[in-house]
């Protein structure tokens, strides 16, 4: 789903291709993406669509195109820029994609032409993800639990660990991070349908958004902050499920699985963790949070090894005992 029109214009057809294909395979966008390599075909679309952002190399420019139904034009330069279109901001073509997305998204929040983003969709289902025994498991079911979703749905994972493991799982680090979309949020709200393409990368068919690297940071955080900004994403109607991985961190835990349609609460089968989510659930009784009590499900789920971690780690997990708990579960709830 998407709320505007990025239209990527240069007479290189294979750039053009490329970097459309980069850009429509990201779940996050926000923009549909068309491409033109021609003068001719470019102001014959115009003549009866819009484009939010046009990406045009000079040689496509023509006269009077800031009078066509374009709202925001952004130089695509293999090179200096000439005098002709200085006005204009400027990106250079050969560069990272990142780099690139990250330039439209500047520019565009520059120019004030962010609004207010409407639902597009339904609102996406918020799942949560909380054990009190804050065990090695929770994040390995949740990537676990969000790969699959992913093969039939579009999926956010977000982790809000105070020592994530998720990349070091991974066995990757991304540029950005989720301190980066807060100080986004920050700054402006409606920025967020803009800037989340900048900062998410992927597993699988599962977008995600890499954990923040300093705990300090997570402590600073308010939880209404963390709510508005979940639930902002929601809104945009990008994603169907967003997956929230917590643990204590957090400074209002309850407060953070209210606002999830649905929480999941992994248990191992050992005496100890099993005690623990008693105790927890008798907690929430006696605190009267029967409602967080109602959607929340226990998932006692197989011993996990640990010893040994090797790049194949969490696909076995995908099509081991874990995946199948995990695959009987959302069988059930379908």
């Amino acid at each position: 789903m998407n709320t505007g029109t990025l239209a990527i214009c240069d007479n290189d057809s294979e750039y053009v291709s490329r970097l459309a294909n980069y850009i429509r395979n990201r779940h996050g966008t926000v923009f549909r993406v068309i491409s033109f390599t021609r003068v001719e075909a470019l102001k014959e679309y115009l003549k009866k669509e819009s484009i939010t952002i046009a990406l045009i190399s000079p040689e496509l420019m023509f006269e009077n195109i800031e009078n066509e139904n374009i709202q925001n034009i952004i130089i695509l330069s293999s090179g200096t820029v000439s005098l002709e279109y200085e006005t204009y901001p400027a990106v250079y073509k050969y560069q990272s994609t990142e780099n690139i997305l990250q330039k439209i998204s500047d520019c565009y929040r520059r120019d004030n032409q962010v609004e207010e983003v409407k639902v597009l969709g339904k609102a996406a289902q918020i799942i949560g993800i909380y054990s009190p025994a804050c065990n090695e498991e929770n994040t390995v079911f949740s990537i676990t639990l969000g790969a699959m979703l992913a093969r039939k749905s579009s999926v956010l994972y977000i982790n809000l660990e105070e020592f994530s493991v998720f990349e070091k799982l991974l066995n990757t680090r991304c540029a950005k991070d989720l301190s980066d979309l807060m100080y986004y949020f920050r700054q402006s709200r409606e920025s967020v349908a803009i800037r989340l393409h900048t900062v998410i990368c992927r597993y699988k068919d599962m977008d995600y958004i890499p954990p923040l690297l300093y705990s300090e940071d997570l402590r600073k955080i308010k939880t209404e902050e963390w709510i508005n900004l979940i639930k902002k994403i929601s809104e945009l109607g990008l994603y169907d499920r967003i997956i929230v991985d917590t643990g204590n961190m957090v400074e209002n835990i309850f407060e953070l699985l209210d606002i999830c349609d649905k929480v999941y609460m992994p248990v191992n089968t050992g005496w100890i963790n099993t005690m623990k989510a008693s105790v927890y659930e008798e907690f929430l009784l006696k605190s009267e949070k029967e409602e967080l009590l109602e959607k929340t499900k226990k998932i006692f789920i197989p011993e996990i090894s640990t010893e040994s971690f090797s790049e194949n780690y969490l696909e076995n997990q995908l099509e081991g005992k874990l995946g199948v708990v995990i695959k009987k579960e959302l069988e059930e709830v379908a």
